[in-house]
């Protein structure tokens, strides 16, 4: 007495099923917001759709070679979109995962070591934790990196660390999804991004990057101020700038807003870290511009290492390689970078430390 019959529970049950109240997804509905790393300002919530994320599985599938034999392990955090793209991608290929809460780099490499992972999908700064001084593993046989250019220092490491890894590199932004590729068992030039990824046209207008494919971003949530992002009919950027040689490799040159203009003259910051990167000792380097009375900015190099490197051995490298405008002015020494949550140089820490003056000068 007082109950229901099963026709009514059935009844109730249709009505209040959670699954009942959930649509079909169609190809145009939002399957992931997430937020750009804020590299170069206040991070901005970007839409990708079911259509996108499935255009980029069927893509990176040629690009990587993943499939239901793959067991990625995931040094990074899942709210990085390198770990949370390698999880979803592995997992629709049938393959599995190995997901830890914190970061550890030496219980890292136990895992690693351990055999049961054969691929590893981790930012530069991550895998440079990891790596050092740690002893060969064979079991390993792909390495995929994004968010930051390998240094061919790191480059030579990871080499040594896995010598049966093909080392590949991506060039992308949350908006573009995937743009270029760079595999160690392909003739990318050491300063490149690589060639254009499967599926993506490249141009070049006025030294931007506009980039075209099934994989863009359906742009941000709520206004915005026009950096970042941009559309020109089927064509868009984020503001990146580079150059395309007669092989199509791409190389970044920097981005909107970056450039220093010391002089009446323009200089891309990542010109010159390209430079200083490649001198023995430099761990990391960041490069932006100060103001100065006389120039306007001033190049200044802020560089991240352990061990005493002579200011004669940068100047010397830079006059080797850069015009006399774009070599640094002012250069200071860290023993390492803050970073973001995605790996890169948390520039809003760096630049804080110049203007409070609390960085060692190089003398």
């Amino acid at each position: 007495e007082g109950g229901i019959s099963l026709n009514q529970y059935s009844l109730w049950r249709d009505q209040h099923d959670p699954r009942a109240l959930v649509s079909q997804p169609t190809p145009d509905m939002p399957f992931l917001i997430g937020f750009t790393s804020g590299t170069t300002g206040i991070p901005k919530a970007f839409i990708r759709s079911h259509a996108s994320w499935t255009a980029s599985f069927a893509v990176s599938h040629i690009e990587f070679g993943t499939d239901e034999n793959t067991h990625v392990f995931l040094p990074g955090p899942l709210s990085h979109g390198l770990s949370l793209y390698a999880a979803v991608e592995t997992l629709n290929a049938g393959g599995s995962v190995t997901i830890e809460p914190t970061f550890d780099a030496a219980y890292m490499m136990n895992i690693a070591r351990a055999g049961r992972a054969n691929s590893i999908v981790a930012a530069p700064t991550l895998l440079d934790l990891m790596i050092d001084a740690a002893a060969p593993i064979s079991t390993i046989s792909k390495i995929t990196t994004a968010g930051a250019k390998l240094s061919p220092a790191l480059r030579l490491k990871l080499q040594r660390v896995f010598p049966r890894a093909r080392i590949t590199e991506y060039y992308g932004a949350s908006e573009l999804s995937f743009v270029s590729v760079a595999r160690s068992d392909e003739n990318c030039p050491p300063e490149s991004v690589g060639r254009v990824f499967q599926g993506v046209e490249i141009k070049i207008v006025d030294g931007v990057v506009w980039v075209k494919s099934a994989m863009l971003s359906n742009g941000y949530v709520g206004p915005t101020d026009g950096s970042g992002f941009r559309v020109d009919e089927d064509w868009t950027t984020v503001g990146d700038r580079g150059l395309l040689d007669a092989h199509g490799f791409l190389t970044l040159i920097g981005r909107d807003g970056d450039m220093i203009i010391t002089g009446g003259l323009n200089v891309y910051p990542a010109e010159v870290e390209a430079v200083v990167a490649d001198i023995p000792g430099v761990n990391e380097i960041f490069v932006t511009g100060e103001p100065d009375e006389r120039w306007g900015q001033v190049v200044t190099a802020v560089i991240a290492t352990t061990s005493h490197i002579h200011i004669k051995l940068l100047q010397q490298a830079c006059a080797q390689h850069l015009t006399p405008h774009k070599h640094p002015r002012r250069w200071y020494v860290i023993n390492a970078f803050k970073h973001t949550a995605s790996g890169k140089i948390d520039r809003a820490d760096v630049l804080g430390k110049l203007r409070s003056k609390t960085l060692k000068a190089l003398a």
